[in-house]
């Protein structure tokens, strides 16, 4: 197949990955006569722009044409299909004058488009089974209603554990044999309120909030990964559903960091009326639980969730965003019970159905999650094929497998 040729080609050659060469080819098959300037706009480094221009070129599957300006008539310009053609103005054959700025425009041609929709198909129907297809229908349908909520497994890649592990790391404040027995228990259960009281009342090191929160920032702080490729994580792909406004429970920064026009995160209590949400159509991000910029803010422990969820306001706010639209969930586990009791609480207030993105979803635990009121598409993970090159330091081969799924289904709600 030519694509097979074009992508063997360009890594051999050029060394353009597969996810390069595919991004330029998203570019240019809705596009006719797109000009190099307009693929490094865009965001394709130069270097690889010309390459890749050059392999097509070679391979024949870019139809061109030139736009060409003549210095005779102030510089006007206009489009011919070959470069032996007259020009309008001048009646100068076109290459042959020295006044004509002359540049290309390309088109890619039927036979490569087809090629790559073929292919991305097949990568659709690895990464998800038929029994959720209707469910991916349905919530591609309403796109335009859907909010994310993105949990802690968004930001693995990133550096950061997710919340359980997150709060496992604080064991070391404990020094009783006992007290480090149950607290590994409470872990190992998801019950993450249980394991903070026990390091409230029984470690020196982490006895207060204050402590807790600031061993949470500061551990975040240090390892966030802040210039990470976009290969390896999820966070541009999610901020391309091009959402009004973003929800996570994360206290880290990666949305508003890996945003190319920065929108200031919020807090709860940065938000006057819901309304604000609604009109400013600039990608706002509410931090559920608080951010580690603003230690305070953060909900941590029992007390914390309590406040946040008991507060007249917030609950208006959140009834109101879940009253008008859909809640789509990546990064949580149904098994957490810190995200299945949220989640309870929310829909308690307000009902609805909303959606949840998890890895290989075995029928049993779809219903369960069914009857919670949750609309489940399950992503295949642990059988999808992975280049060893995924498996690196950067990300355990599970993890990047994750990543690897999620663009293709987050890829697929786009078209």
């Amino acid at each position: 197949m030519l694509l097979d040729t074009l992508i063997k080609t360009a890594k051999e050659s050029f060394d353009i990955n597969q996810e390069k060469l595919i991004e330029v080819i998203e570019l240019l098959k809705n596009e006719e006569d797109v000009t190099k300037e307009y693929l490094i706009s865009k965001g394709i480094p130069e270097e690889n722009t010309r390459g890749i221009i050059n392999l097509f070129k070679s391979l024949n599957i870019v139809h061109i044409r030139y736009a060409y300006e003549c210095d005779l008539q102030e510089g006007e310009s206009e489009i011919a299909g070959s470069l032996k053609e007259e020009c309008i103005f001048c009646e100068n054959i076109i290459q042959d004058c020295n006044y004509h700025l002359i540049k290309e425009l390309y088109t890619l041609k039927d036979t490569i488009i087809k090629e790559v929709e073929d292919m991305e198909k097949k990568a659709l129907e690895d990464v998800m089974d038929n029994l959720y297809l209707l469910n991916f229908e349905k919530l591609k349908g309403e796109l335009n209603n859907i909010v994310p909520f993105l949990g802690s497994g968004v930001s693995i890649p990133l550096g950061l554990p997710n919340w359980t592990d997150l709060i496992s790391k604080m064991i070391e404040g404990l020094t009783n044999p006992s007290d480090t027995e149950q607290f590994e228990e409470y872990i190992k259960e998801g019950d993450i309120f249980n394991a903070i009281d026990i390091l409230q009342k029984e470690s020196l090191t982490y006895r207060t909030e204050d402590q807790i929160k600031s061993f949470i920032r500061d551990y975040i702080n240090k390892n966030f990964r802040e210039n990470l490729e976009k290969e390896y994580h999820n966070i541009n792909d999610i901020l391309e559903l091009n959402s009004d406004f973003y929800v996570t429970t994360n206290y880290d920064s990666a949305l508003s960091h890996y945003k190319n026009k920065f929108s200031y995160p919020f807090v709860l209590n940065d938000l006057k009326i819901l309304q604000e949400l609604y009109s400013e159509k600039d990608q706002r991000i509410i931090h559920l639980h608080g951010i580690v910029d603003k230690k305070d803010s953060m909900v941590v422990t029992e007390a914390d969730y309590e406040r946040l969820y008991n507060d007249e306001k917030n609950k208006s706010i959140l009834s109101g965003i879940m009253a008008s639209k859909s809640f789509l969930f990546i990064g949580f586990s149904f098994t957490d019970r810190y995200f299945v009791d949220m989640y309870k609480l929310l829909r308690s207030h307000i009902g609805g159905d909303h959606y949840i993105i998890l890895a290989d979803l075995n029928r049993h635990k779809a219903q369960r999650i069914i009857d919670e009121g949750l609309i489940p598409i399950s992503i295949n993970v642990k059988k999808l094929k992975t280049e060893k090159k995924f498996a690196n330091e950067i990300n355990n081969e599970y993890s990047q497998r994750f990543v690897n799924s999620l663009k293709v289904l987050i890829k697929n709600l786009l078209k």
